[in-house]
């Protein structure tokens, strides 16, 4: 779980709209390797 104050990390996994500053939720399995296995957004 993580708190994404500044929405760097939505704006990164681009679950921000920027016109809004609002961002969505995603669940982002990553393995590893750093390899995204699922994604999620909600």
């Amino acid at each position: 779980m993580l708190a994404d104050h500044s929405t760097e990390v939505a704006y990164v996994y681009n679950l921000l709209d920027e016109e809004s500053g609002i961002s969505g939720r995603g669940t982002y399995i990553i393995d590893p390797d750093g390899i995204i296995r699922s994604i999620e957004v909600t």
